[in-house]
């Protein structure tokens, strides 16, 4: 059996604390050097040593935090031996060798989030504050899906290919498309997002499986109609969940219209409000086409709403009713072995397209967690921290409200779970 004298843990985080300790530190003994036998170089027997390398992470409900806090106060109070050191670089060191540059870190910094940047650039661990609403490991321990569903590509739309990532619906299987949206394009704006969700039947609700997120900068109201059509039709889609309040009423009344798709050679229906939204007087005087598809989900928020939606969102996490794509770096791994293309092509827009909707995944999972909450006049209010955003939150969270109002129907009337919806 071979043994190690010095162990190296790439990216350790990514590695199970339990394999760490049974099976990969077992392996480490000393050098076995014949001369070390002899009584006179007994004195130069080494340690066997081990190195930890990894970007940073979050602190909650992971063992490296613990483990760097372990070796730091290791190495401040036993200096002098030397039995344990920490080193932490940023992309200062980069710029200051020159593997990076000033404006390749700028462009980095206004491609990502927030956290996503401390983490993989300021080499900053992450911990939620005391304000923050939802916790990391309400959205960690749900990340168990590993296939995403993907559109169809224009051209491959345009020559009526199937698509080869469409996922078979189930019985029962309820399909909503969320819209969070964004009238004004720049990269200082928001995004708007676009959330693809099945809803699974089960005995305590719908398992709520978040398969493909998009998102994108702004645009005309004809355009990200356009882009809802097409993905709601691509997705086989029942509902889907927009806020008419401000400015999406806009994007309601294109989304009312008949719209052919020159990229695709193809004719898109009028959607209109379902049967949920019936009472709305305003949706119903500015629904020119009443035959359309009633699909349209429509929310009106309001402080009462938006706590209600907010306080749903948390108990559906805290419920495990909820499934995310799996992270970022474990889905490059499931990629190379799922996905032929993937794993031959060094075509970094192929990569890209693959990685995107795992990608979208962390970036919401950051947005969230990063939103602080207080209570004013008994209803909870989240919002952004600095120049952070919460796109990606509201289109999630717009749909699990709208997913918890379907399974009204499928939860019995004895269950021991119950929720009261206010809307006042």
């Amino acid at each position: 059996m071979h043994r190690a004298t010095l162990n190296i843990y790439e990216e350790f985080r990514l590695i199970d604390k339990p394999i760490l300790d049974s099976i990969f530190s077992p392996f480490l003994i000393s050098r076995q050097a014949p001369f070390l036998k002899k009584e006179k170089y007994k004195h130069l027997l080494e340690e066997p040593q081990e190195i930890y390398i990894s970007s940073a992470w979050y602190k909650n409900n992971h063992y490296m935090w613990d483990t760097v806090q372990d070796h730091a106060n290791e190495m401040l109070n036993n200096f002098e031996e030397h039995d344990m050191g920490i080193l932490a670089f940023d992309y200062l060191l980069s710029i200051y060798h020159g593997l990076k540059t000033k404006k390749q870190i700028d462009k980095e910094r206004k491609k990502t989030d927030e956290i996503t940047f401390m983490l993989e650039y300021e080499n900053i661990m992450f911990g939620e504050n005391a304000n923050a609403f939802f916790k990391y490991e309400m959205f960690k321990r749900n990340q168990t899906l590993k296939k995403a569903f993907y559109p169809l590509k224009n051209i491959d739309a345009l020559a009526k290919k199937k698509n080869p990532f469409d996922l078979k619906k189930q019985d029962g299987e309820i399909r909503v498309v969320s819209v969070d949206i964004s009238a004004v394009a720049g990269e200082n704006n928001d995004n708007s997002v676009i959330i693809c969700t099945r809803l699974l039947p089960s005995s305590e609700g719908y398992e709520r499986q978040i398969c493909y997120i998009e998102s994108f900068n702004g645009g005309t109201n004809t355009i990200q109609a356009l882009r809802i059509k097409q993905i709601f039709n691509d997705f086989n889609g029942d509902y889907i969940v927009l806020d008419t309040q401000n400015v999406g009423i806009f994007l309601y009344d294109e989304l009312g219209k008949i719209i052919y798709d020159e990229e695709r050679n193809i004719e898109y229906p009028s959607y209109i409000y379902s049967k949920f939204n019936e009472d709305d007087e305003d949706l119903r005087k500015r629904t020119i086409n009443r035959n359309g598809l009633p699909v349209i989900y429509s929310i009106k928020a309001s402080a009462q709403l938006n706590s209600d939606i907010a306080l749903k969102m948390r108990d559906t996490l805290q419920r495990n009713l909820i499934k995310f794509l799996i992270d970022s770096n474990e889905a490059e791994r499931y990629l190379s072995k799922a996905i032929k293309e993937y794993n031959e092509s060094e075509d970094p827009e192929i990569h890209n397209w693959y990685e995107m909707p795992y990608i979208e995944t962390v970036l919401m999972i950051n947005e969230t967690v990063n939103l602080e909450y207080q209570i004013k006049d008994g209803k909870v209010k989240v919002s952004e921290v600095s120049n952070a955003r919460k796109d990606r939150y509201t289109s999630l969270s717009y749909m699990n409200f709208f997913a918890s109002i379907l399974e009204k129907d499928l939860v019995s009337q004895d269950s021991d779970y119950d929720f009261v919806f206010s809307y006042s």
